[in-house]
Formats: structure tokens, sequence, C-alpha cells
């Protein structure tokens, strides 16, 4: 299969976070032996991987700006320029993620190719009718974008069942729903002896629901 992956970060091979995801996701692709063309600030090496790879774009311009909008625009450049790839090029499935992808669906959804979401947090409406969305200016993503772009994917890989259910509760259809499970299976791991002392965690990353 030709797949399309569009990603506005920079997919770094030392990075953790998302960085991480999108590179064991094309490498998940790889090793299935499909070919990848990789539109991202970074590149993926890899003999199956077409990059196109762009660090710097017209979004730098405003990275002075707090970081909603300057991600924001780094979103909506990389939709756009995945779409004009579309439009001149045949794929049998394009792999967007949250907040990256509506003009990229709009393209593939006109020429019926398989649109897949990656969706890294919970519905934007969750709890029910309380959105999340901030009401800032362009180039923010808007509460209609967001709810469009869940309508053009066919498929909506969630992070976790919390995830899911979020979706779910705001009248997604189960059967467009599929967790990926990018959490910890707790009951994998067990406790061992240890002698009477304190014991001390620390946790370094962003605190959400799923989490």
């Amino acid at each position: 299969m030709r797949i399309l992956y569009v990603y506005s970060g920079k997919a770094q091979p030392t990075a953790a976070g998302l960085d991480l995801v999108v590179r064991q996701q094309v490498q998940a692709l790889t090793e299935a032996g499909h070919r990848v063309f990789f539109l991202a600030r970074g590149r993926f090496r890899h003999p199956l991987v077409q990059n196109f790879t762009l660090p710097i774009t017209p979004a730098n311009l405003i990275s002075s700006l707090p970081s909603k909008y300057y991600y924001n625009a780094q979103h909506r450049f990389f939709s756009q320029l995945g779409a004009w790839i579309v439009a001149g090029q045949t794929f049998d499935a394009i792999i967007g993620w949250n907040r990256q992808g509506l003009s990229l669906f709009r393209a593939a959804n006109t020429r019926d190719i398989p649109c897949f979401l990656n969706c890294p947090s919970m519905h934007h409406d969750y709890p029910v009718r309380e959105p999340n969305l901030g009401n800032w200016c362009w180039p923010y993503i808007k509460k209609q974008e967001a709810d469009e772009l869940y309508r053009r994917a066919d498929v909506l890989l969630t992070a976790s069942e919390y995830a899911s259910y979020t979706f779910l509760a705001n009248d997604i259809p189960a059967d467009k729903i599929t967790s990926i499970g990018r959490a910890a299976d707790v009951a994998r791991f067990r406790s061992q002896e240890r002698q009477p002392k304190p014991f001390r965690a620390v946790f370094f990353g962003r605190l959400s629901e799923r989490k």
C-alpha cells in the first residue's frame, strides 16, 4: 500500500511523546511492507519511506506568539500541504493527527481515500456539552472544524479506552473508533519483595484525565 503520513512535528529519533508515537507507527507500517510518504518537519530514514521534509515553514514567522497560535499555524500549513500532495498523487490510505488534518481529509474524501485520524486526547466536548476549545482567533482550531474533522475521518485512533468513551459519549459511532492503547498495562507489573523504606515516585509529563 501507498500511505501518506502527515505530522506537523519533527519526529526526532531521540524524542519522546508524540514524536515517539509517530516513529513507532511509521516503523510498524514499514515492517508490514507498506510504502510510506512521510510529510513532517523531520525525517524517517528507511528504504520504504519517502520523506517530504520542511524543517522551516511560514508558521515560523509567528513563533514569538503564544504557542496556541504557532503550533496551530503549523498544523494548518501541513494539513494544506498534505492536501496538495493528495491532489497530485495516488494513495491507498491517509494518516493524520487531530487538529492537523482538515484540509488533508477534505482532499482525501474527494478521491475516496480512507482516512485514519490519531486522537492523542479526549473528545473536545467531554464532559458532554462542555467544550474545551477556546474562542481564540485564527489560526486556532475552532469547534466546528474539529467536528468536521471527526466526521471526515473513517477511523479514529484513540489513545486509551477512556478516550474512546469520550467520543462515544459525543455520539461518534462505535465502529469508527479503535483504541490503540498508548498507556501502560498495569496488569503486566508485579510488586517485588523489598526492604521496608519510603517509596518515592517521580512523574514528568502532561497531566490529563487519561493518564
